[in-house]
């Protein structure tokens, strides 16, 4: 836990969380403080705030008492609800001392076609 009182989950290297659900998320490493981990769907929201959550070794209750919000809520999040509020999942990033970025998807600039004709022109 930080000192300011804001539990993160990158203390540890999140790279490494113990939980084995996150091994089919890609990662992407960025320039900040911490790897970026790509998360597609509620489900990969979910299990990731787990993670980070088991990490920190805060219980599911823990974390609903400071977020405002009920355990179950908790479990329906970390479980990929879709339809959770979007300002109360923002609320326990911003607990786990994580936060969103949107940013571009990557683009496809490799030209496989362009590259075998190359080498096959020599």
């Amino acid at each position: 836990m930080s000192p300011n009182g804001v539990t993160r989950c990158y203390d540890q290297d999140v790279s490494k969380v113990v939980n084995p659900v996150l091994a089919h998320l890609p990662t992407q490493h960025t320039t900040d403080v911490a790897p970026g981990v790509l998360l597609h769907t509620a489900v990969d929201f979910g299990l990731y705030l787990r993670a980070c959550r088991e990490n920190a070794g805060i219980t599911q209750a823990e974390l609903a008492a400071k977020v405002g919000v009920s355990r179950k809520w908790v479990s329906e999040m970390e479980n990929g609800k879709s339809t959770v509020e979007l300002g109360r999942v923002i609320a326990v990033f911003a607990h786990l001392g994580l936060v969103l970025r949107a940013e571009p998807a990557p683009t496809q600039t490799f030209d496989i076609d362009a590259y075998l004709n190359a080498l096959t022109s020599d």
